[in-house]
């Protein structure tokens, strides 16, 4: 991540952070400000109660992250449709909001697995890339492949009787 960046270590002084303190001693927080090059001053500007010894990469990381959550939940309302219940009841909405939490840890997953090794598509103009082998069991490990049987397959009896 690039980009200047401003630190600072003080104590927030407004009313809210002087009541919540029962107007004693306020404690010294982080100020992150983010100023642009081409900027008179800074644009954005982030709070922490992070330790004072937190580097300032794990800083601007951790602000920063705050964009990822709010993309991951305009996803889940508009595409995969948190907002389309109109239920009555907690269970519903319970069961509306794990399947649609279900939903977007899968489409995760697959956005961030590598491709899987695929056929030539007579419909692309070129073929897709393989990628390496992947074995079967990468997320669910306790489903390991059965080992080979050396045994020689006999096949199935047919159990269909014409009258």
């Amino acid at each position: 991540m690039r980009g200047h960046f401003v630190f600072l270590r003080l104590r927030p002084a407004s009313l809210v952070h002087r009541r919540a303190a029962d107007f004693g001693d306020l404690p010294v927080r982080w100020l992150i400000a983010e100023w642009p090059p081409e900027e008179a001053e800074p644009t954005r500007y982030w709070l922490s109660n992070l330790p004072a010894d937190t580097s300032k990469r794990r800083l601007v990381r951790l602000a920063k992250l705050r964009w990822r959550i709010e993309h991951d939940y305009r996803e889940i309302k508009t595409g995969l449709g948190l907002d389309h219940y109109e239920g009555r009841t907690w269970q519903g909405w319970h069961h509306h909001t794990t399947l649609v939490s279900a939903a977007h840890a899968f489409l995760t997953l697959q956005r961030l697995d590598p491709k899987p090794v695929r056929r030539n598509d007579p419909l692309r103009r070129t073929p897709t890339p393989a990628s390496p082998t992947r074995p079967a069991h990468r997320h669910l490990p306790h489903l390991q492949n059965p080992p080979p049987t050396t045994e020689p397959q006999t096949p199935p009896t047919i159990m269909t009787k014409h009258y």
